[in-house]
């Protein structure tokens, strides 16, 4: 009989851990994909934009690839009045570890928006 933590549990058995230590992305995608909100995620060290879930096309009219290959777009399309939270972002995120997550919330402005 295996025993296990509280705190741990086995991992489910269609969750393949093999492929999840080479190319976390799949994973990635499908839980980002479930979400309402659009998520990305960043390379701090390179500032490039790695990843984006498709909620950015449902929620503003802008594809993830259109984004991904434009992500200096993306900053241009913020409301004015949250350039200072962008700054503040950027600051908090050049003192990160490895491991460091941060939840940011600004306005963008929609792909129809005149």
């Amino acid at each position: 009989m295996t025993r296990h933590s509280p705190d741990l549990l086995p991992a489910p058995p269609w969750l393949p851990l093999a492929e999840l230590a080479t190319d976390p992305m799949p994973l990635l995608d499908r839980i980002a994909s479930a979400s309402p909100e659009i998520l990305y995620l960043l390379d701090v060290g390179t500032r490039k934009m790695l990843y984006i879930n498709d909620a950015v096309d449902e929620i503003l009219g802008y594809s993830s690839e259109e984004i991904l290959a434009q992500p200096e777009r993306f900053a241009q399309l913020l409301h004015p009045d949250d350039l200072g939270t962008l700054a503040t972002f950027q600051e908090t995120v050049q003192k990160l570890t490895d491991e460091g997550v941060v939840d940011i919330s600004f306005r963008i402005r929609a792909a129809n928006d005149d």
